[in-house]
């Protein structure tokens, strides 16, 4: 049998680490960036701009709230970037809108994963 030498909480911020570095690669086109997982995507911004980035479109402004502060423009924020997900093919990770705006790590962390597992190749 193998065993790891990494515990969880290494494995956790290896992951969280090389998540954050691709967010941010892609979020440094247009001068964003991110610095804690589960405050910088909670809103939904950074989502719905990173699926614009890599799926080559522009979502239109009044589409999305670009400084949410109410729960339900986070919550409308988090479910078009969910949906934009859905119509680029990737598969629906396992959470809720409503997990991704509680900050929810595990929730958010599928979400980026998704996104990275079809355009880790954009970024070099």
């Amino acid at each position: 049998a193998v065993v790891s030498t990494q515990s969880t909480g290494d494995k956790l911020n290896a992951v969280k680490g090389s998540l954050m570095a691709f967010a941010n690669k892609q979020l440094s086109q247009i001068n964003r960036g991110c610095s804690n997982i589960e405050e910088d995507f909670s809103n939904g911004v950074n989502l719905v701009v990173m699926m614009s980035l890599a799926e080559g479109y522009y979502v239109p402004m009044y589409s999305f709230s670009m400084e949410p502060t109410a729960y339900d423009h986070k919550l409308h924020n988090v479910t078009l970037a969910l949906n934009l997900m859905q119509e680029a093919g990737i598969p629906r990770p396992k959470c809720t809108a409503e997990s991704i705006v509680s900050k929810d790590l595990k929730s958010t962390l599928r979400v980026l994963y998704a996104i990275y597992s079809k355009y880790k190749h954009l970024v070099k």
